[in-house]
């Protein structure tokens, strides 16, 4: 079962009001939907984003029968022309990004996220639209390959791999997961210990596919104009790529946006998980939380300074 991570703290750094109106831009299993919804009163409201099919079948289920929620299935970089249209542009007062995969996505093989199971190379979290992991894989020139593995996943073995795969798909079509983790690893023969060594090579891929890093940083631009004053911008991140996308833009819209009289600033530190926490979920280890409010720009100092 997947493990909300920093669940309480995330929420807490919404600061929810019962009359509010919040966004969860990734939905996932709706561990903080539920938790949001739970803090809100009657004339709450809160509507969520996911692009995954499973996640909108659980949060269309009986579970989430609750007139103060809205499902979107799509992106999340939709939220500022659907909350628009609604009238609550400007009105929103938090934004919360649980940014990443999650653990039933890797679970489920069929997926093709996970290079421990055998399934059909996908990767796609909105699995009925865009190109799979194999079709990008089986066409991208070695150079492709090797730019996004360095890109988007740290991987300094990027050209070693990125030469594996051209040769060995030259025999034969890759269309499995297991298929690829195993021609990764023959490219690289020496390993950090406890680190599979497919695993930045596949979060490389999943980035890529999925235009994770453009989809951030597109509803991040966004998330300015459609926070009331006051409202709050909360990330959790969970590599080095995500958290450098959101700590770049805090900082640069720490500028202001002058046709919006608004910017951001940070009003806590960067957190992460608890020991406890770590210790009963792994995946909590990489977790980064940032949290941003808008203010008012006036006369070069913020306005809603505590």
């Amino acid at each position: 079962m997947h493990q909300t991570v920093m669940l309480a703290e995330s929420v807490d750094a919404l600061e929810i009001k019962s009359d509010g109106v919040y966004i969860d831009a990734t939905f996932g299993v709706g561990g903080h939907s539920e938790l949001i919804l739970s803090r809100l009163g009657e004339s709450g409201k809160l509507f969520a984003y996911d692009k995954d099919l499973s996640a909108a079948e659980l949060a269309n289920g009986a579970k989430f029968q609750d007139n103060r929620f809205v499902f979107k299935h799509g992106s999340f970089v939709n939220f500022k022309e659907d909350l628009e249209k609604l009238g609550y542009g400007g009105k929103v007062n938090g934004i919360l990004f649980d940014l990443g995969v999650s653990s039933c996505q890797l679970d489920n093989a069929e997926r093709g996220f996970s290079f421990n199971k055998d399934g059909p190379l996908d990767m796609r979290m909105n699995s009925s639209d865009g190109i799979t992991a194999a079709d990008w894989i089986n066409r991208a020139s070695e150079k492709e390959i090797a730019d996004t593995l360095y890109q988007y996943g740290d991987e300094y073995s990027s050209r070693r791999i990125a030469r594996f795969i051209v040769s060995e798909r030259k025999n034969l079509k890759i269309t499995r997961t297991l298929q690829l983790a195993n021609i990764i690893a023959s490219a690289k023969p020496k390993r950090a210990k406890g680190c599979h060594p497919a695993t930045k090579t596949f979060q490389a891929i999943r980035i890529l596919i999925n235009n994770e890093l453009g989809d951030i940083f597109s509803a991040l631009e966004n998330s300015l104009s459609v926070l009331e004053l006051g409202g709050k911008l909360v990330v959790l991140s969970f590599h080095s790529g995500e958290d450098r996308i959101v700590k770049h833009f805090v900082r640069n819209s720490s500028e202001g946006d002058q046709s919006i009289n608004a910017k951001f600033k940070s009003v806590t530190k960067v957190a992460t998980a608890d020991r406890s926490e770590t210790r009963a979920n792994p995946r909590s280890r990489s977790v980064k939380m940032r949290v941003a409010e808008k203010v008012e720009m006036k006369q070069g100092k913020y306005s809603h300074d505590k």
